[in-house]
């Protein structure tokens, strides 16, 4: 994105002229730090905590959506969720996540129970991380969803898994943890759980670039009608931009629901199963 402003040298077609050295401040930041929180970044490039929210961060998030979602369905991302595409958070991240987890930072053993009813570590703990290794487990489930996420660690987690709360768009060092656990545990089941909707569609396929072997999880045909009561009515608008995705490749895992969808012009949240 810097050197596309720097060497293009179009800015007024993105932002006024005034702000280009602010946000190639800014890009340089990004491109050397993995994750920086919002206000510190403000502070490191203009000496004043709310500079960037005030007049940068609006035009940060188009470039982003330019440059680095080009080709993915931006319409379902807040401000917040593009932010994190590039490491930048209003707190630092938590990481929660269900079952036996031992990890090791600075060779000290730490070892998380699934008795706990749900653990966490931040996202500077994930820079630490010496080893990592799930215990006890079968198969690992990512759900989207925060409701979903708790109900589903209280009432319905089965012995045999372990659990992440994946949220929506996860940032460097959040995909960095969700890397460290696949690399270590490739021979176990991954699913992952989101609405039955575009969002969940492509927030599965961007999992599914850390995790090849990835499935979805009551993101079926069968589950959609299995909650038909609370089917959303889908819009004109989104439904022309599904029929989009029901033929591209990487989505195939979806076209026999998406069909289900545009033909009933309906999706479907997750809380529907809580």
């Amino acid at each position: 994105m810097r050197q596309y402003i720097e060497v293009k040298h179009k800015p007024n077609l993105l932002f006024p002229f005034e702000y280009a050295k602010d946000i190639l401040k800014v890009l340089k930041v990004i491109d050397e730090e993995k994750d920086i929180l919002k206000r510190v970044l403000s502070i490191k490039c203009f000496g004043n905590s709310k500079y960037f929210e005030k007049y940068i961060q609006h035009i940060l998030v188009r470039i982003i959506k330019r440059y680095l979602l080009c080709n993915e369905n931006i319409e379902e991302y807040t401000s917040e969720d593009v932010l994190l595409e590039v490491g930048i958070s209003r707190y630092p991240e938590i990481i929660e996540f269900c079952g036996d987890l031992e990890i090791s930072i600075e060779n000290e053993k730490i070892e998380y129970k699934k008795q706990t009813k749900g653990s966490y570590i931040n996202s500077y703990n994930v820079k630490e991380l010496n080893c990592l290794r799930i215990k006890n487990a079968k198969k690992v489930i990512f759900i989207e969803n925060k409701a979903n996420y708790i109900d589903y660690i209280l009432n319905k987690m089965q012995n045999d898994e372990f659990v992440v709360y994946h949220g929506g768009m996860y940032s460097p060092v959040k995909g960095e943890f969700f890397k460290r656990l696949y690399e270590a545990e490739k021979d176990l089941l991954y699913f992952h759980w989101s609405d039955i909707d575009i969002g969940g569609f492509c927030i599965f396929d961007r999992l599914r670039n850390i995790i090849p072997s990835l499935k979805p999880y009551k993101m079926d045909k069968a589950s959609l009608n299995e909650k038909r009561d609370s089917w959303q009515i889908m819009k004109k608008e989104y439904v022309e931009r599904l029929k989009k995705m029901r033929y591209e490749k990487k989505y195939e895992i979806f076209f026999d629901v998406m069909d289900e969808m545009i033909n009933k012009s309906c999706k479907l949240e997750q809380e529907a199963f809580i």
